[in-house]
């Protein structure tokens, strides 16, 4: 986050934190609280001058609201610029919510280019299916890609023929997870890889990726976009059972 900021003149760090806790089991008035309470003990190390929080995984425009309105009480005046995310209405960006997908599938257009992929036909595997993944996956459909396989923490879903998007994002709204979405079939996680020839997006959070499936990798790229740390995959290194040959052949582009 931090080279990526850098590189085009954004003052931002690269620092991430949390609560570990799955926001789905909260109701509204327990995830306000415990965001009202993280936020206060917080206070004194984020500001507009030193550390803006920004929505990550289980957080939503309304979460970063709240933050924005606990540390603002604490300070006894309003400040919009303290976290990013927020709703529009409270001063948040046009397009944030899709922003960063549209970056995945924008960076993955122009590397397949460089590898002599026409994305037009192509088989695509993504990773996450969350704002992000959703997002890139609606926008290479639209392209004329197919995108044959969808994973998140619940299922890997397959159909050569190509994903309904609209379907499976109407299915994910209600069920909250892909598993059991009657347009695919599940497969194993570890066999995400192997019905991609053109492109992969590994969109989801840390953790998702198995090294049996990096093994079996045939995709002339791979789009890194890692919502969490990797401890066992960062840039331009491997899992230490890889040939070294593999690693050579890899293109590892940095997360969007």
């Amino acid at each position: 986050m931090t080279i990526k900021c850098a590189a085009v003149n954004i003052p931002y760090g690269g620092a991430k934190g949390g609560v570990r806790v799955d926001p789905f089991s909260l109701s509204e008035g327990e995830l306000e609280r415990l965001t009202r309470r993280y936020t206060s003990e917080i206070g004194l190390i984020i500001g507009p001058q030193k550390d803006i929080p920004a929505p990550d995984v289980g957080t939503n425009g309304k979460v970063m609201a709240w933050m924005m309105d606990t540390y603002s009480m604490n300070h006894g005046t309003t400040i919009t610029g303290v976290v990013t995310g927020k709703p529009i209405h409270l001063g948040g960006s046009l397009g944030r919510e899709k922003a960063t997908g549209r970056g995945v599938f924008i960076t993955g257009r122009e590397v397949a280019g460089r590898f002599g992929i026409e994305i037009e036909g192509a088989k695509v595997a993504l990773q996450g299916f969350g704002n992000v993944g959703s997002e890139a996956a609606r926008l290479f459909s639209e392209v004329g890609a197919r995108v044959v396989v969808i994973q998140d923490h619940t299922a890997t879903l397959l159909n050569e023929g190509g994903i309904d998007m609209a379907a499976l994002t109407a299915w994910q709204a209600e069920k909250k997870q892909i598993a059991g979405f009657p347009g695919a079939r599940e497969i194993d996680k570890r066999s995400l890889l192997d019905h991609a020839d053109g492109y992969s997006d590994p969109g989801g959070a840390g953790g998702s990726d198995h090294p049996a499936s990096a093994r079996k990798k045939s995709a002339a790229s791979w789009c890194w976009k890692a919502r969490t740390a990797r401890p066992t995959l960062r840039p331009m290194t491997c899992w230490p059972s890889a040939a070294r040959s593999w690693c050579r052949t890899l293109s590892v582009t940095p997360a969007a």
